[in-house]
């Protein structure tokens, strides 16, 4: 019984110790997309960057699309 408890305490641990997957890739994609873009146009305006951007990850799903342009704009600013 014991090694029961011990054992699920480990993998509870491990669980815990995960990273949350959600918007991970999308989210280095951007970065990566406005890493070019500032590379390629350094004067670059954050409202151009982030329509730019925006353009880039057109998305047909309303919620994922609402998450690039998060992200975009974050990335833009930054």
């Amino acid at each position: 019984m014991k090694c029961l408890l011990v054992f699920a305490v480990i993998c509870v641990v491990a669980l815990a110790q995960r990273q949350p997957e959600e918007g991970g890739a999308i989210e280095r994609l951007v970065a990566d997309e406005v890493r070019a873009l500032i590379r390629a146009t350094p004067s670059i305006t954050v409202a151009d960057c982030t329509a730019k951007c925006d353009a880039v990850f057109g998305l047909d799903v309303a919620r994922e699309e609402e998450l690039t342009d998060r992200d975009c704009a974050r990335e833009c600013r930054e």
